[in-house]
């Protein structure tokens, strides 16, 4: 008995398995949980949002003091004034076999009574249950605490 082979269906069963090969590798690449780099608009958005919420605890925490904090609609007039970036961004170190990255740039918060550039170090994470993009960041707090001083103090 002769064997027949048709080169037609030979040449699509080898484009659907170079296909199924092609969308296993992009879910797998494309959809890892690794550490963002340290200019993706997602570390660069969660740095932003870190002070943004920061900002928001201190604003309540004076608003509280005359009439119970601030409505969302307050905070959202106050935050729409104000504009937070993220500039001159390096990355300082890569450690591969944890991937992590430690990342620094300059901070910059302008609204109308002007505008303040902060050195600021952060270390972008992504939560493996989630996929949210978080940040540890360093360089904020120390200057808005030599800046103010501490609005609450723990000695008594």
């Amino acid at each position: 008995m002769e064997r027949r082979v048709f080169p037609g269906k030979l040449f699509r069963i080898g484009e659907v398995i170079a296909g199924l090969i092609f969308s296993a590798a992009f879910l797998l690449f494309a959809c890892s949980k690794a550490a963002p780099k340290c200019d993706s608009g997602k570390a660069v958005d969660a740095v932003i949002h870190e002070v943004s919420q920061d900002m928001k605890k201190d604003l309540n925490f004076l608003a509280s003091a005359g009439s119970g904090g601030l409505s969302e609609d307050e905070w959202r007039t106050l935050r729409a004034g104000i504009t937070i970036t993220v500039d001159n961004i390096r990355e300082q170190n890569y450690v591969k076999d944890s991937d992590r990255r430690t990342c620094a740039g300059t901070l910059t918060i302008q609204d109308s009574s002007g505008k303040e550039s902060i050195p600021v170090v952060y270390v972008p994470d992504t939560d493996k249950a989630s996929g949210e993009v978080r940040v540890t960041l360093t360089g904020y707090q120390e200057h808005k605490y030599k800046k103010t001083g501490p609005l609450i103090s723990d000695d008594k």
